[in-house]
This record gives structure tokens, sequence and C-alpha cells, in this order.
């Protein structure tokens, strides 16, 4: 049985194979999908699957599970949310350019429908004053009256006078407003290494100190 505090706290997950002690969601239980539909984005009811990995590919996950979902939603699938404060159905989905991909510099236009809040995204990258070069790169959400950091990537000279990131390109999986409360929500890649997969959830309504968001869920895997 989960510890009192995880029951009330909100849980995130994605299909695929992990390490055993990165999932612990178990088979049978109910959980959420947060899917892409014609309309925007849903939470849709989904059953979970536990299984141990397959001994072919014990190599890569010792002592691994999979973790699959019915219905699976295929493509549509954006992550696997689970809380007392999430409930089905349609989905606020804030409005922007692009496919989440930010890019050095040029900052994204995010809006919720019904709402007169502006936000932008932007990711720059500053030299730091280190023996090794690298780059201190922070993701900035503003709402045009105040901006607030949250996350800081870390890359690294590339070729021709570009950066390499240490992870996965930076990029943002869904905005919108998923606590109800009217103000922006977003699912970041928040991830600084090569053999990991980091996915944060920022919410709103788990901001503190005059923050425009707070980390309600994440959901940290790492490679063999």
């Amino acid at each position: 049985m989960l510890p009192f505090a995880l029951l009330l706290a909100i849980q995130l997950l994605e299909p695929g194979s992990f390490h055993g002690d990165e999932v612990r969601a178990v088979s049978g239980q109910r959980w959420l999908a947060l899917v892409w539909d014609e309309k925007g984005s849903a939470l849709r009811p989904v059953t979970i699957h536990v299984a141990s990995v397959d001994p072919a590919d014990q190599s890569s996950f010792p002592d691994g599970k999979r973790v699959t979902v019915t219905p699976a939603f295929d493509d549509s699938l954006v992550a696997i949310l689970r809380g007392p404060e999430l409930h089905e159905g349609a989905v606020t989905t804030a409005v922007f350019p692009g496919n989440g991909d930010l890019e050095l510099g040029k900052a994204v236009p995010l809006t919720l429908p019904d709402s007169p809040a502006r936000y932008t995204l932007t990711l720059s990258c500053k030299p730091r004053k280190t023996l090794s070069p690298s780059f201190r790169c922070p993701l900035v959400l503003s709402d045009g009256m105040q901006s607030q950091e949250l996350f800081v990537y870390t890359a690294f000279p590339g070729v021709q006078e570009h950066i390499s990131f240490s992870g996965p390109s930076p990029y943002f999986a869904w905005a919108g407003d998923l606590d109800g409360d009217g103000k922006l929500d977003l699912l970041v890649n928040t991830t600084n290494s090569e053999n990991s997969r980091d996915l944060t959830l920022y919410l709103s309504s788990k901001a503190k100190n005059g923050a425009l968001a707070g980390v309600a869920a994440r959901f940290l895997t790492v490679g063999c």
C-alpha cells in the first residue's frame, strides 16, 4: 500500500519499460490519461498494467517493469496522472505556435481561452564562468508582470558556433489549465542528461511566494 502522503499527491507516469524502483503504480489501478483530441485535450480514465520486463530485455532493465494502459490511446497520449485534484473530462488547452519545441532566444506565446493573461516561455543561454566551457540556459515563464525560472538546462559548445544540450533538446509536452484555476499549467521536459528522462508537471495552484507555478509531480527515469 502506498504511503498516505503519496495517495494525496499527484503522481505522474508514462508507458514504457523502466527500472523497478522507478514505478510505484500497481496493476489494476485506475489513472487518468492526458490525451490530445480533436477539441484540444482531455483526461480519460485508463487501467494501469505493470509487468516484469521480458527476460530478453533484462540487460537494459534488470528487475525492470513494463507499464501499459488500456485503452492505449496510441500517439495521442501525453502522460498518465493520478491524484484527488484531477477529474475526468475536457481540459482547457493553451493556444501556442509550433509543437512545443523551444528555440534559443525565441519567446513562445501561450494563451488560455477566455483568459486575459498572456504568457511566454523563453529559453536563453549565457556562458558560465568555469574552467570547463558550458552554458547556463534558464527556461523562463512570464505573464507580462512577473517572471519565473522554471528550470535551468546545461549546454556546451557545439559545432559551427552552436551549442549542444546535455540531454534532449528542451521542449514542453503540454500546456493548459489542468487544475481548473484559470491559470497556466505546463508539462515540461526537464532533462539534463543523455542517460535519463525527466518529465515535470508545473501547476499554478502549487505556486509559492508569488511564483507563477510550482512543481506538482515529476517522473524521472534513468537508462541502463
